[in-house]
């Protein structure tokens, strides 16, 4: 991933009321995967991928409690 703050090409996919995301990366850098994941906390400069893909992160997470 770019080691970036926010580039536009981060197309935001979750929202937590703070200003934290997962975001699909449309723009990585070298090495990485178009599509890929990351997890994006407003107030950390570090950014790391949680995901290979949309389809593959979605099919794992849970969304609201049980």
């Amino acid at each position: 991933m770019q080691q970036k703050w926010w580039i536009p090409e981060w197309v935001p996919v979750t929202y937590d009321g703070s200003g934290n995301h997962d975001v699909v990366d449309l723009a990585p850098a070298k090495g990485g995967r178009v599509g890929q994941i990351l997890s994006f906390w407003h107030d950390e400069e570090s950014r790391r991928v949680v995901g290979r893909d949309f389809l593959s992160w979605l099919a794992k997470q849970q969304w609201g409690s049980d």
